[in-house]
């Protein structure tokens, strides 16, 4: 049947540009605007990047159900509400003939042309738009210490390439000591030849409280020799400056052999900000483990998820630092050829599919620890491209959030140093590794409270929790 009315019917046709099914609905969508009076269409186009957590949130709303591009809606003018759900294309296409006797004109390959066209015209709006408040937003400032190191040196590039806090322009401030100012003019200057469109400025500082100046994001990397008491007094000093003059919701990563002691100096001298600004690096040693069991599985590393790194965040031979716990309990495995297997979506249990209980037993931990001692010995000092990487990662994953329905999960668990607030029934105020959920939408992150732990590895846990707590009690005198 074939219907006119005279109530106004609004449809929203939403998708992915260079979607040729959304290019089908909305020349549709386009074609009844044009014949019919009361027919109006509201487009929303999404790139592929955006899409999936926009329908999340859409579907959530509008308690709709649906996955794929595009996703088509009546809003019910007269009545306000959630809007009429139509669905797909195809649907759509049913619905258009149905009540309106009109069906698409254009050939099937024509679509691929327009879903082009579209994608190219989101691309320009974007630029143009980026282009537009260039000149007046305000960057974002980053600060990276030690910034004349090596895995500061290749952690610049991926801050510079925005893998880390995504598409916003940076003014990029790096801070070493006095000593070193000609090198900080090396990397500035090599940084700037990089032409990243994303960097705004870089500017160099040998004095932290200058270069924490209104910071909303810093690194602290602790790469230099030099004892524990020695890197105390220097973290002293940077808690004062960024107590003293950054932002109050900078966001504060380290890194390094001593930073989880460290960060508690750094935060006892910055009382006013929250605890929870502060956050230690234990993604690489996560992610040396993780290496370690896709190697015997056959699959990527970023196949392997959920691999937990529990109280220390680093493996070392000496008898002062405590040795981490890792758990692989609930890790899960994606992409594994065994006998049953799914879309890149589906997992299994990483343990089940090694059925090899005895190297996890007697092997794992110890092949972990060695690894990351060779590829020092190798490298004549400390994994480099790794750590940068993983300062990277958990940087990102707590500015952007690990993002639904890309490779990542705000439901994957992963390590974090944090300064606890009894979590565990660990000493508040401790500082070590945690598992945690980042949020998708960047900013936030809650500890995985619910998980359960033996018997033997509380015993573990508890062990490294003294230890730690010793080498903190050992800088009180950093401490106000």
């Amino acid at each position: 049947r074939v219907v006119h009315s005279n109530t106004m019917a609004k449809f929203v046709v939403a998708g992915v540009a260079d979607c040729p099914d959304y290019a089908k609905a909305e020349l549709l969508a386009d074609d009844l605007a044009t014949n019919l009076p009361n027919f109006c269409v509201h487009k929303i186009v999404k790139s592929k990047e955006e899409w999936a957590p926009w329908l999340k949130e859409e579907c959530k709303k509008r308690n709709f159900s649906h996955q794929r591009s595009p996703l088509i809606w009546r809003e019910l003018v007269q009545r306000g509400g959630k809007g009429y759900y139509v669905g797909g294309h195809s649907e759509f296409i049913a619905y258009a003939q149905h009540y309106y006797g009109t069906s698409p004109k254009l050939n099937e390959s024509d679509y691929g042309a327009v879903a082009q066209e579209n994608d190219l015209r989101l691309a320009n709006d974007v630029e143009n738009l980026w282009l537009a408040t260039k000149n007046t937003a305000k960057p974002l400032k980053v600060v990276v210490t030690s910034a004349t190191g090596d895995v500061a040196y290749h952690l610049l590039l991926r801050i510079g390439k925005g893998d880390v806090f995504g598409y916003q322009e940076i003014l990029l401030c790096l801070l070493d000591s006095p000593d070193k100012v000609d090198q900080l003019k090396g990397v500035a200057m090599e940084t700037i030849d990089c032409a990243f469109p994303l960097l705004r400025k870089v500017e160099i500082f040998s004095d932290s409280r200058e270069a924490f100046k209104e910071s909303q994001a810093v690194f602290i990397i602790d790469e230099e020799s030099g004892s524990l008491t020695e890197k105390a007094d220097k973290f002293k000093d940077f808690g004062k400056s960024l107590e003293e003059v950054a932002d109050p919701a900078v966001k504060v990563v380290t890194s390094g052999l001593h930073s989880l002691p460290l960060t508690s100096v750094l935060s006892a001298n910055a009382p006013s900000l929250p605890t929870e600004n502060f956050t230690v690096v234990s993604r690489l040693l996560e992610m040396q483990a993780k290496s370690q069991i896709a190697k015997k599985l056959g699959v990527n590393t970023s196949d392997i998820r959920d691999v937990i790194i529990w109280g220390s965040n680093r493996s070392t031979t000496s008898e002062s630092d405590s040795q981490p716990l890792i758990d692989i309990k609930r890790s899960r495995v994606h992409n594994f050829i065994g006998a049953i297997s799914g879309p890149p979506s589906y997992s299994c249990s990483a343990v089940e599919s090694l059925h090899d209980s005895k190297w996890l037993q007697n092997e794992f931990d110890k092949t972990v620890m060695q690894e990351s001692q060779e590829v020092g010995q190798m490298r004549n000092g400390t994994p480099v491209v790794s750590e940068s990487a993983a300062i990277a990662e958990h940087m990102r994953d707590w500015w952007i959030g690990r993002q639904t329905g890309s490779q990542t999960s705000d439901k994957d668990i992963v390590s974090v140093g944090l300064i606890s607030k009894g979590w565990f029934n660990t000493h508040v105020g401790v500082v070590c590794s945690f598992p945690v959920r980042f949020s998708d939408a960047g900013g936030t992150f809650v500890v995985a409270e619910e998980l359960e732990m033996t018997e033997e590895s509380k015993r573990q846990f508890n062990t490294i929790i003294e230890k730690l707590m010793q080498q903190q009690n050992s800088l009180r005198a950093f401490c106000p």
